[in-house]
């Protein structure tokens, strides 16, 4: 059974990568501490967008990222994206304040349901963060 979302921009359904690709998009760009009965779902991406692009505050982005989206049981609730895991991340930092960041790693299609004997190398670049 594949994971089921819904686009917040359209309405309809969406399963399987665009799901995750979805996922990985609200955690990336969730300010972290945000959602009120979920305050551990997110990143702090978000107030470091803004940073100076020295070597420091490219680093401190890569790790949130990777915090984002490593699966994790925090109190009971799962954060994070079952279904992805990251082996790969790159940055397009020419736009100041607009950073493509590309993912790569393996989707495992049925992992929100502890199923991780299949995996697809997948790869996507998250724009307009």
């Amino acid at each position: 059974m594949p994971s089921v979302g819904i686009d917040p921009r359209t309405g309809r359904v969406v399963v399987g990568w665009a799901r995750t690709v979805q996922s990985l998009r609200k955690l990336i760009t969730t300010e972290l501490r945000s959602r009120v009965q979920r305050r551990d779902l997110g990143s702090p991406v978000p107030s470091l967008i803004d940073m100076p692009q020295n070597s420091e505050s490219v680093m401190d982005l890569y790790m949130a990222i990777v915090e984002a989206i490593e699966p994790r049981l925090v109190n009971g609730h799962q954060y994070g994206e079952p279904c992805f895991e990251i082996t790969n991340i790159g940055m397009d930092l020419s736009s100041p304040g607009a950073p493509a960041i590309s993912v790569a790693g393996y989707e495992y299609p049925d992992g929100h349901l502890g199923d991780f004997s299949r995996r697809r190398n997948r790869s996507e670049i998250l724009e307009n963060l």
